[in-house]
């Protein structure tokens, strides 16, 4: 009886073990009161930063720009100058154009003088047919010659009158050509401060992008400086299609990550209703829904 009573509770203890060993463990787990609040969904993207009022300052004439002196960041008040542009330059003459040039003008001063040569006999000949007239008048009245002789020596005054008229206008022209010649190498590679053109800011700002840094020739409509206010700024977003639909102008935004503390608060401004195909950088093409573009937050002021 001693030895039965002794194994009845050796067995009951080696059951108590296996119940033990097969209980689940205990889980953590986080406690917390439940509450009935407003459901809200949230759109997370990155977004771009941009200027609200861009103003591109562009060429408004082909010609010659100096070297703009503006910084990126430097501050421009309403109409000051940030651009001069000068006439285009003529064409550098190399030693054959050069000496061409110098041969032009000999021939021009050789043709100048040809010309003051005639307008001179052109000059002595109407002279002489005036004094012929005159005198043939005076013998006219006198009775002793004709009509047709007065006539004749009127024909020919008006006709070297008209010699002289021209052969000064051909002594003009001469000299033009003369100063033509003169003027392909006088001004050949120079430049010039005539007709100056003076490029000035549409508002106050600062200047954003200095596009045309260096001197050069630009061409009509051609970026000069970017001129903008920094401290009005605006967040450009892109969304797929799917997204887009469900933000509407007036919308909360929350900016977070902006590089400074905390967030900050905006609103959407406007959502653009055009879009575009982003086809992902894959061996496969896959197109994707055209991405609402221009989902732009303005931040709320303080």
């Amino acid at each position: 009886m001693a030895s039965s009573h002794g194994t009845g509770p050796g067995v009951g203890s080696g059951h108590r073990r296996s119940v033990l060993g097969l209980r689940p463990q205990a889980i953590t787990v986080d406690m917390g009161n439940a509450s009935r609040s407003a459901l809200r969904v949230t759109l997370e993207q990155e977004g771009r930063t941009r200027v609200l009022d861009r103003y591109v300052v562009a060429a408004p004439v082909t010609g010659y720009a100096r070297r703009i002196p503006l910084e990126v960041g430097q501050v421009v008040g309403y109409g000051a100058v940030v651009a001069e542009l000068e006439p285009l330059r003529a064409d550098t003459l190399d030693p054959r154009r050069q000496a061409e040039a110098s041969a032009r003008i000999a021939a021009a001063k050789s043709a100048l003088g040809a010309t003051e040569q005639r307008a001179s006999a052109a000059a002595n000949a109407a002279e002489l047919a005036q004094a012929e007239l005159q005198r043939a008048r005076a013998l006219r009245l006198q009775g002793h010659v004709s009509p047709a002789v007065e006539d004749r020596a009127a024909s020919d005054a008006q006709r070297t009158g008209a010699e002289q008229r021209s052969a000064q206008f051909a002594v003009t022209t001469a000299r033009h050509e003369l100063e033509a010649a003169r003027t392909l190498l006088q001004y050949a590679g120079s430049p010039g401060n005539a007709g100056l053109v003076t490029v000035r800011a549409p508002v106050a700002g600062k200047v954003l992008k200095v596009v045309h840094k260096s001197e050069g020739a630009v061409t009509t409509g051609q970026p000069l400086v970017e001129v903008g206010d920094p401290g009005a700024l605006e967040v450009e977003v892109d969304l797929l299609s799917a997204d887009a639909v469900r933000v509407r102008p007036g919308t909360s935004v929350v900016f977070e990550r902006w590089g400074g503390q905390g967030a900050l608060e905006g609103v959407v401004r406007t959502v653009e209703p055009s879009g575009f195909t982003k086809v992902p950088c894959r061996k496969r093409k896959k197109s994707c829904a055209k991405p609402q573009t221009g989902a732009e937050f303005i931040p709320k002021a303080d």
